[in-house]
């Protein structure tokens, strides 16, 4: 029996009985098949966060937690690494299993990518974006803070006024002919594409490097959706 499970035992218990014979995605618990109140997830992302705060320079936490959702099944947190040796070293011991993945199959350590990770010490599934500086560490917090609607939403309303938001460790560059990391918000235009043998078209949106409008959160969901939207009003 594990310590979470000592301290909150009627709570993990029927966490799982309520979730026994369920189909965990349609019921959108993910698949730990566990579900949290949000105060008891809260408890357990902030002992996380003491276990490796000595490796860290930024700690944030996303998701359905952030929005304020009553119950979590999961937890994502946004790091900038301070000492990445041994940040990494530590989800390697104190992990079940890690499946990383990475950007474009970047495999630097550097750039972000996230541990799917079912940590020994914490009973909930911590999904980790490490974040290489504080660029990609705001648009991390706009896109894994969510929820997926909102997002949607917001994608689409940038294209309407011809601008897209960048989330890409690599992205190519017509000018330069090389892959860059793009993250922000810039200014779009569309592309179209046609298959003759196929008789099809389709278009991109493609961006102009030069035309960077905004880097942060709060200034991309500002710019395109004319004011700021908080966390617990992201839930579409």
């Amino acid at each position: 029996m594990g310590k979470f499970h000592q301290q909150w035992p009627d709570e993990i218990d029927k966490a799982n009985e309520r979730l026994q014979g369920e189909d965990d995605t349609a019921n959108g618990f993910g698949s730990m098949g566990m579900g949290f109140e949000s105060k008891q997830a809260l408890e357990l992302v902030n002992d996380f966060h003491d276990k490796i705060k000595d490796w860290i320079q930024e700690f944030m936490i996303l998701g359905g937690l952030r929005r304020g959702n009553e119950l979590i099944h999961d937890i994502d947190v946004a790091i900038i690494p301070k000492d990445e040796f041994s940040l990494s070293s530590w989800i390697g011991v104190n992990t079940f299993r890690v499946k990383a993945e990475f950007h474009k199959n970047d495999i630097r350590f550097g750039l972000p990518y996230r541990n799917d990770a079912t940590f020994r010490t914490v009973p909930i599934m911590v999904d980790m974006w490490l974040c290489p500086d504080k660029e990609v560490f705001e648009l991390t917090k706009l896109m894994r803070t969510g929820n997926a609607r909102f997002n949607i939403h917001l994608v689409e309303e940038a294209h309407k006024q011809n601008m897209a938001v960048r989330f890409k460790a690599k992205e190519y560059d017509v000018i330069t002919k090389r892959k860059v990391p793009r993250y922000g918000l810039y200014g779009a235009f569309q592309q179209w594409f046609e298959d003759k043998e196929q008789g099809t078209r389709w278009f991109k949106w493609r961006i102009n490097p030069l035309r960077k409008l905004a880097s942060t959160e709060r200034e991309i969901i500002e710019i395109v959706l004319g004011r700021y939207y908080e966390p617990e009003e992201r839930n579409f």
